[in-house]
């Protein structure tokens, strides 16, 4: 019986990229995906993906969107809880969905956020999409937190940079896990240069604590295979630029093709009913 495949995309802004050319790679292989869970970035095009976009489409997307359109999107004051009110970045979503509603995707989706009051996990998997992607999104101090049913969301990354225990919630058999978290420590650059300023200590900061936790959700998950394209130099908000996003798809494409022949052993020992042999999976192909 062929299994259903899942696929947990992580957060991390116009890393994001990566996540389309590892889907194109998936396809190009034959492997269908059933199940979608995605996290801010990795909720974009994972719910443009789920709801019946074309990968090739999404790519697209991702080319025309230049410099000025980013920008553009990005003006858009908000009078609280955040520098940007998301009012053009959502029609922007809704104009790029197949399907507005997440029960009526073609795939089985999931949007992370975090509900900021609470300080708990919210899963949308039915309603509203340009909603459910616009909370998962809702970077905190840049982007107005989406309030819904008393809930005042947030990016899911803030708790869980890629969602893998709702994967197998929604029937994920052989999981995937594209994680975007890794980044490179340029600590001798800063000891050359003497600086390590507010940015710097806010930004390793932040990144030391996303990595840690998907790695920690890893460890909980030694069944996912753990897909990791080399994206470290790829800054969270460089977007508008043609070249980074062909490059950044380029590599999540490349990464993904090298853990193909994985993937299919995966497949076929669950055809069998064997074991999958767990200890290997996160240890190779990841860069």
């Amino acid at each position: 019986m062929q299994p259903k495949i899942g696929l947990a995309l992580s957060g991390g802004g116009a890393k994001g990229f990566a996540h389309v050319g590892a889907i194109k790679s998936l396809e190009k292989h034959g492997i269908s995906v059933d199940v979608i869970s995605g996290v801010s970035a990795g909720a974009l095009v994972g719910g443009w993906y789920s709801s019946g976009r074309d990968i090739k489409e999404i790519e697209e997307i991702c080319y025309s969107t230049d410099f000025k359109d980013f920008l553009s999107l990005m003006f858009d004051p908000s009078r609280g809880g955040g520098l940007v009110a998301g009012r053009k970045i959502r029609k922007f979503i809704w104009a790029h969905l197949e399907e507005k509603k997440i029960e009526n995707f073609r795939i089985k989706y999931s949007a992370t956020a975090v509900d900021i009051k609470k300080g708990e996990l919210f899963y949308f998997n039915k309603g509203d999409a340009t909603r459910a992607i616009m909370a998962s999104i809702a970077i905190p101090g840049i982007f107005r937190p989406v309030f819904y049913r008393g809930k005042c969301l947030v990016d899911g990354g803030v708790m869980e940079p890629i969602s893998l225990d709702v994967v197998k919630e929604m029937g994920g058999e052989v999981n995937i896990g594209v994680d975007l978290t890794k980044f490179q420590v340029l600590a001798s650059e800063i000891r050359r240069s003497g600086k390590f300023g507010i940015k710097e200590n806010v930004y390793l900061s932040i990144k030391l604590m996303q990595r840690t936790l998907a790695n920690k959700t890893f460890e909980r998950h030694p069944d996912f295979i753990r897909i990791e394209p080399d994206v470290s130099k790829v800054g969270t908000l460089t977007f508008g630029s043609r070249k980074i996003a062909e490059d950044t798809i380029k590599k999540g494409e490349i990464c993904m093709k090298k853990n193909i022949p994985k993937i299919l052993e995966m497949i076929e020992k669950f055809k069998k009913g064997e074991k999958f042999p767990i200890k290997n999976l996160n240890s190779n192909h990841n860069k």
